[in-house]
């Protein structure tokens, strides 16, 4: 089994797919404008809420339901370095990670990742994919995914509380 994740590459990992995936403009009062809309969604508002403690992302509504980036993703590694003392826990970013694979099922980071960590099995002999986007497959959760599923029912209180630890210290 590989080494364990850095908090940093799973926190960029986290930011560089939900720029990816979810920054998407959306028509308002005064024309188009570029933002994230968690859709008040669990598994999204765990995703922002971990970037906005990162202060990568920050929200444009009272209640937190659309976001917008606070820097470009070249500078999401050093957003993460300065931040990630205010940042959640590890076993959040894992958390996160696992809600974006069952959203986008065909990340190979996000899946590659989460194998390293035991939450989920490596696909078959489906070779690494050359491209950022390979064709959807099915996720096959591992033993280590159980204890997270628990945590993962108590996100809002992760994210309003948890503080920065990184196992890699």
């Amino acid at each position: 089994m590989s080494t364990k994740p850095s908090y940093e590459d799973l926190a960029e990992a986290i930011a560089r797919c939900v720029h990816a995936r979810l920054y998407q403009a959306e028509a308002g009062r005064t024309g188009w404008t570029m933002t994230v809309d968690n859709m008040c969604s669990s598994d999204y508002q765990i995703l922002t809420g971990v970037l906005e403690r990162l202060d990568i992302l920050r929200p444009l509504d009272a209640i937190h339901r659309r976001s917008d980036f606070t820097c470009i993703p070249d500078a999401f590694a050093q957003k993460i370095s300065q931040n990630k003392e205010k940042g959640c826990s590890y076993d959040t970013l894992v958390i996160a990670l696992m809600c974006l694979l069952e959203k986008y099922p065909n990340q190979p980071d996000v899946h590659d990742y989460l194998v390293r960590l035991g939450v989920c099995r490596p696909r078959g002999d489906v070779e690494p994919a050359k491209s950022p986007w390979v064709p959807e497959q099915p996720i096959e959760w591992a033993d280590g995914v159980r204890g997270y599923a628990q945590l993962r029912h108590q996100w809002v209180h992760l994210l309003q509380s948890s503080a920065h630890d990184d196992p890699c210290i």
